[in-house]
């Protein structure tokens, strides 16, 4: 141990390794390595080098760039060892910085080692291709481009290219089911009998488990291809009407899985708790070192579910939204937004942001960095995807698979929740959920209504907005 065993003489031997870094850093080294051996090598190195460049360019350490980082390491392995040495002796660096380089490390590293083959993907609605279907059948399908004219009945038109692949996947279906049907010792021909329309609805509710609206919906398009074969009669004609009907029904007569999910979701939380699971994702990224994949993703998911409640947006609007286009930072601190609506093709403006949003948001870009820093990093994102930080955007289903990690809901249908916390609210408020949701009309605005009420959340949803809406006391 020799002069390590003395803290002055074992900073100055650390120090005189590493002449650029803050003392503090040294000290921190020591207290460490008076207890043992450092658990890890080649940490000086890339340390010195990265202090020296920050001094060369005039920056402190909280000012920390990704090309600092560069410039200090040649390879990972010493990527990774300064960024466990400034975790453990300098935190006051921000390592969301390195997190450029390890993404462009790591990606090299998986594209060597761990490279797997492609899983083949199953699918269980793809019946025989149409070079299998029934000789009648594949005649028939060279008609539906074609106007067919059929004696006593309405000319049929062409029909358009994305309409004969559906129509061609759900006759393989009815292919499908009609050798199914062979396979238990039911003989069917070629004809589209109301045997074989009985074998398909049977096939498609046990063995492929499709809901009822799914199976009228093959049924409509078998039809299409059926009217054009000349192997349907009077009975098939009615047989595919009365399946179809009794199918939609019976859909009609189960509840709104939309319904249910909300009633699932209300007897557990609310979206109080969606916010407050907004503020605890956002905390715990705080405890997490900034450049980890982790902490990036719990910053995301705080801002995802803070925005959806906040301004009840759709989630492609939000996943489309650009810094500094669609979302600005006021003087004032507060985040305002003006999303150009992909469905209606028009702008919502949603004004400021509550502050506990806006918080989000700072954070978001910010990382592990400074406050006193967000209007230099806001400026170097500018035009830059919200989530993302960069140019691309995140994967249209972000939302929904982040709030079907905590909730088992829909970013859709937070939209539904928060009409329902308007209205029971204040009775009178469709107004306010038009526009909200940005909506022209209130019609469409009374499709997001649910059946059920649960007054008691929605006034704790009103109390958390109360208290975060105000901002930290």
């Amino acid at each position: 141990m020799g002069a390590f065993r003395d803290p002055a003489k074992a900073a100055a031997v650390l120090c005189a390794q590493i002449p650029h870094a803050p003392r503090d850093v040294a000290l921190r080294m020591v207290a460490m390595r008076l207890e043992g051996p450092l658990p890890r090598r080649g940490v000086l190195g890339p340390l010195e080098r990265f202090f020296a460049g920050l001094a060369a360019a005039g920056r402190a350490p909280e000012q920390a760039l990704t090309e600092d980082f560069a410039a200090a390491i040649d390879n990972r392995a010493q990527l990774y060892a300064l960024l466990w040495g400034l975790e453990r002796w300098a935190p006051e660096v921000p390592l969301a910085a390195a997190r450029p380089l390890r993404q462009v490390y790591d990606a090299a590293l998986n594209a060597k080692y761990n490279v797997r083959p492609p899983r083949p993907r199953v699918y269980d609605r793809v019946g025989p291709p149409p070079g299998d279907w029934p000789a009648a059948w594949r005649q028939a399908r060279g008609l539906l481009d074609r106007k067919v004219r059929i004696p006593g009945r309405p000319t049929l038109k062409p029909l358009k290219p994305k309409t004969i692949a559906s129509v061609e996947q759900a006759v393989g279906m009815m292919a499908a089911a009609r050798l199914w049907a062979v396979g238990r010792g039911v003989v069917l021909d070629e004809a589209m009998s109301p045997d074989l329309v009985d074998a398909f609805v049977r096939f498609m509710l046990t063995e492929r488990a499709a809901s009822p609206r799914t199976v009228a919906d093959y049924l409509e398009r078998i039809r299409m291809l059926a009217l054009r074969s000349g192997l349907i009669d009077a009975a098939a004609v009615a047989a595919f009407g009365d399946a179809i009907a009794c199918l939609r029904d019976e859909q009609d007569a189960a509840p709104p899985a939309k319904a249910e999910a909300l009633r699932a979701f209300a007897e557990r939380f609310d979206l109080g708790d969606v916010l407050l699971r907004a503020a605890a994702c956002a905390e715990k990224a705080t405890t997490l070192p900034g450049h980890t994949a982790e902490a990036a993703r719990l910053r995301v998911k705080a801002l995802v579910f803070a925005l959806l409640v906040n301004g009840g947006d759709r989630q492609g609007d939000l996943l489309g939204a650009r810094i500094g286009r669609d979302i600005v930072r006021r003087p004032d601190g507060l985040w305002s937004v003006a999303l150009r609506q992909g469905k209606t093709g028009r702008r919502k403006e949603n004004d400021a942001l509550w502050p506990i949003t806006s918080s989000l948001i700072d954070r978001h870009i910010l990382a592990d960095r400074p406050a006193w820093r967000i209007g230099e990093v806001a400026r170097t994102h500018d035009g830059a995807n919200l989530l993302s930080l960069a140019a691309d955007g995140y994967s249209s289903y972000l939302p929904t698979a982040m709030l079907r990690e905590e909730f088992d809901i829909s970013g859709h249908f937070v939209r539904s929740l928060i009409v329902n916390a308007l209205t029971q609210h204040q009775p009178d408020a469709a107004w306010a959920a038009q526009l909200l949701l940005g909506h022209a009309s209130r019609t469409m605005q009374a499709t997001y209504l649910t059946d059920f009420r649960f007054t008691a959340a929605m006034n704790k949803y009103h109390a958390v907005i109360g208290a975060v809406a105000t901002g930290p006391s």
